[in-house]
Formats: structure tokens, C-alpha cells, sequence
């Protein structure tokens, strides 16, 4: 009973804290936060330690609820594939990236704070994305193109994992340039949905382009150059 009451109070602090962050940006104060959400500052201290622990704490429930709207999705594609032994290749690159997209294009972002790191900060995203908490989702869906992509060789495959992460994490970036440039070049309005599947097209026309003659042949680029200086691509899963 005392369990799930101080998890109970740990969620209502979460979820006052979160909607105060995105009406008032990183200005919130932690007594704006206690009066709320009806709780004293011990409480705070309790569960998060610190205001930046708070934030941190923000952070990462929403990255669980990404997470694992993207594992239900992989799973139930990979229980499900679509009229063949293995999966359609751009099915799976929706179930992992369309729901990463929604988050960073529908303004949903990891950051409450007016100016958040992880969506300014291409590198922090594709490192939230990889620590050992949520690499399990990433890991799901590299061994599921693999099943879309057998003849694809692993060190290739690898490469264009850490390529579409990138080109997704630059969204994040620049999202509002992006909108307004396709606002000024298209009829079509620059919302979520639309933005969205142009990057899986994108992502996808790269995922399924030829492999290059040295990885066909099992060579990596530092191999061919006889050297071992090159970038090795590492996901930390």
C-alpha cells in the first residue's frame, strides 16, 4: 500500500511537472511544481533528487512510451509479415522511425524546457536512443531488417542503421526549417503525417541502395585502404 501510494505521488509530480514545463518552458519553479501537484519539496527530493533530476525523469518516460509503442510495433510486424516469410523492409523502418518522427515533427519532444538539449543536439538523441535502457528497441529492429534484408552483409547493414538514425536526428535539429521550406515550395501543407513519409522514403531509398562492390565482397572501407584508422559504426547495443 505505501508502495503504490509513493508511486502514485512519484507519476502526479511527473505528470504536473511535464505539463508546466510545456506551457512555461525550463522557468518553472520547483514550488510552482509542489503547489500543482499538492506535494511538499521532500517529495521532489525524494523521488528525483534535484530539479535536473526532475527533467531527466521527463525525459526518459517519454523515451520508455516511444520505446515501447516502437517494440509493439516490430513485434506485431514481425508476428504479421504482410504476404511473405519475411518482413517488407519499408514496414520496418516505419515501425521504428514514424513514431520516432511524431515525437521530434509533432512537437511531442524529450525536452520540456523551452530550448530542449536532446532535440537541438543530434548526437544527444542518437545517444538517448543507444544507452543500455532503450537499446533494446534498437536492437529489435536491426534484427528485424536483418530477417527484410538476408542478403544484405551485417557490417553494411550496420552502417545504414547508424545513417538513417542520423538522417532522423537532423529532423530533430531543424525541424522548423524544414517546415517552413516545405511550406514555401509545396502546395501541400508541411504537417507531421507528410514530413514523416517523405523521410521513410528517404530512409528507405537508402537502406535498399546497392551495397558497395568491397562490402559485397566482405571488405570494409579500412580493409580496401589497407589502413585501420577508419570510423568503426558502433550502436552500443
Amino acid at each position: 500500500m505505501l508502495g503504490s501510494r509513493s508511486a502514485y505521488t512519484r507519476q502526479r509530480i511527473l505528470d504536473t511537472a511535464a505539463r508546466l514545463f510545456a506551457q512555461k518552458g525550463d522557468a518553472v519553479s520547483l514550488r510552482e511544481i509542489t503547489t500543482a501537484a499538492r506535494v511538499n519539496l521532500s517529495s521532489v527530493n525524494y523521488h528525483f533528487g534535484s530539479k535536473e533530476g526532475l527533467i531527466q525523469a521527463i525525459h526518459q518516460q517519454r523515451l520508455n512510451t516511444l520505446c515501447q509503442e516502437q517494440l509493439t510495433k516490430l513485434k506485431r510486424l514481425e508476428a504479421h509479415p504482410d504476404g511473405g516469410a519475411s518482413p517488407d523492409p519499408l514496414k520496418v523502418v516505419e515501425a521504428y522511425f514514424k513514431p520516432l518522427l511524431r515525437h521530434i515533427l509533432g512537437g511531442t519532444t524529450f525536452s520540456p524546457t523551452g530550448e530542449p538539449q536532446l532535440t537541438t543536439d543530434p548526437n544527444a538523441l542518437i545517444c538517448a536512443l543507444t544507452r543500455n535502457e532503450n537499446s533494446e528497441v534498437l536492437g529489435y529492429f536491426h534484427a528485424t531488417l536483418r530477417k527484410a534484408l538476408p542478403d544484405t552483409p551485417e557490417y553494411e547493414l550496420l552502417w545504414r542503421v547508424l545513417f538513417m538514425l542520423g538522417a532522423a536526428s537532423y529532423c530533430a535539429l531543424s525541424v522548423d526549417g524544414l517546415a517552413f521550406a516545405l511550406n514555401h515550395s509545396s502546395p501541400e501543407p508541411a504537417d507531421t503525417e507528410s514530413l514523416a513519409d517523405r523521410l521513410m522514403l528517404f530512409l528507405v531509398g537508402g537502406l535498399l541502395a546497392p551495397v558497395p562492390c568491397y562490402a559485397a565482397e566482405g571488405l570494409s572501407t579500412e580493409k580496401l585502404e589497407g589502413g585501420n584508422h577508419g570510423f568503426q559504426p558502433d550502436l552500443h547495443y
